[in-house]
């Protein structure tokens, strides 16, 4: 990742690792600190039918928030604050289930409570947040047959429920997938593009955010280059 010194201008929460959330994941520590690579964190081994640690490289990684943030500031956004909560590998009906108290649902609950504490954070240290937009890369996962005809409903729900939850209605949402996830396989990721398109236009203040011309390490994940250009 380049270095830029203004990253340090940009507040960053982070609880990154693999399904379900838990104490091995790699986390800012309950705490503020500024935009920056993770380290792996200490994810348990082997990890069985996921991505293992979230990060391909054992000293970390980072994401599409790198890019984004800088973005944003070389269009004149002075103000920045990103909580990220990413996990690995997850599909929306079996991680990201709004009304489940079980397995199911504890990405969604991660990403709600580790908001509602960043803000609360923040607010001790006389800093109120306001949630702008929720940036959404997901869908690769989905996109198998047992899951990509229930894809869009489910995450309709989710969406709308996010917004109830972090009492933010009119929270813009952009939504982003791989659309090159094991194209020579044939996986029919233009199910889940027009899902996300659908998305779209069903909750209202959303749009769907081609990633197509963003360059990949294989046939499942972006490269260095194509993360910070899909930020």
């Amino acid at each position: 990742m380049p270095v830029n010194e203004r990253d340090k201008q940009v507040m960053f929460w982070r609880k990154v690792g693999d399904p379900p959330p838990d104490k091995h994941d790699s986390t800012s520590g309950s705490k503020w600190t500024h935009l920056q690579a993770q380290p792996l964190g200490n994810p348990i081994k082997p990890c069985r039918d996921r991505q293992y640690g979230n990060f391909g490289q054992p000293q970390g990684g980072f994401g599409p928030e790198v890019g984004m943030a800088r973005a944003l500031m070389d269009a004149g956004q002075k103000e920045l604050a990103i909580v990220k909560a990413s996990f690995s590998g997850t599909g929306v009906r079996k991680d990201w289930n709004p009304r489940s108290t079980a397995a199911d649902g504890a990405c969604y609950r991660a990403l709600i409570s580790e908001t509602e504490k960043a803000v609360a954070v923040a607010k001790e240290k006389g800093i109120r947040l306001r949630l702008r937009a929720l940036v959404w890369l997901q869908g690769e996962s989905d996109s198998g047959p047992a899951d990509v005809g229930h894809y869009e409903d489910a995450f309709v729900e989710m969406m709308q429920s996010a917004r109830k939850d972090l009492n933010a209605p009119n929270m813009t949402i952009l939504l982003g997938v791989n659309t090159r996830f094991l194209e020579k396989r044939n996986r029919p990721m233009h199910r889940i593009v027009e899902a996300q398109k659908n998305t779209a236009k069903r909750i209202g203040n959303a749009s769907y955010v081609d990633t197509s011309k963003c360059s990949i390490a294989n046939q499942v994940h972006f490269d260095a280059k194509g993360t910070r250009a899909m930020g």
